[in-house]
């Protein structure tokens, strides 16, 4: 039974000191809590939580003394909100795990796109080294054919021309380029 209450319990609560007078503290008290404070507990500190004149719950951290013995018992408390600290702790945590999801996604498109470049870069050089022997090839067949082979540019200008340039011609390739 509520015996006393002050101007702040008034204020976190809601309830004026008259609304409450006399009443179960099961009135305020969230049921899942209230064996905390009628076991046989004498003291302690508990969070607790307490229901606000229109229904919402308030998070308190509560310190509370039992006095008293036998079926006379009472309970002094000493309640501090911490609602908003519940609710910025929350919201803390929430935004933790949205940082992990998204770490998560961008590590995973990180993987991908490192796992993309590892597989262009191969295929790169997979590339220059077939230019390179094809190109091998190539130096091979023209300097040992016996026909003049020759690479020009689209304006008539030799780029590449064959040794057999000089038994067709009369002309060493280094003259020609």
């Amino acid at each position: 039974t509520i015996i006393d209450w002050n101007k702040q319990a008034e204020k976190l609560l809601g309830y004026p000191f008259k609304d409450v007078k006399g009443k179960k503290v099961y009135l305020i008290l969230d049921t899942q809590h209230e064996v905390l404070l009628i076991n046989e507990y004498s003291s302690g500190h508990a969070e607790l939580n307490f229901i606000h004149k229109t229904g919402a719950l308030v998070a308190c951290q509560t310190s509370f003394q039992t006095m008293g013995s036998g079926a006379v018992k009472f309970v002094f408390l000493i309640m501090q909100d911490v609602t908003k600290h519940k609710q910025i702790e929350s919201g803390l945590h929430q935004a933790y795990e949205d940082l992990a999801v998204q770490i998560k996604e961008h590590n995973t498109i990180l993987s991908l796109t490192n796992s993309a470049l590892l597989q262009n870069l191969r295929e790169r050089d997979n590339i220059e080294k077939n230019l390179r022997e094809s190109e091998k090839r190539f130096r091979l067949l023209a300097e040992n054919a016996t026909d003049m082979i020759a690479r020009l540019t689209p304006g008539g200008i030799y780029l590449y021309v064959s040794p057999a340039s000089y038994a067709l011609l009369g002309y060493h390739p280094h003259a020609m380029i």
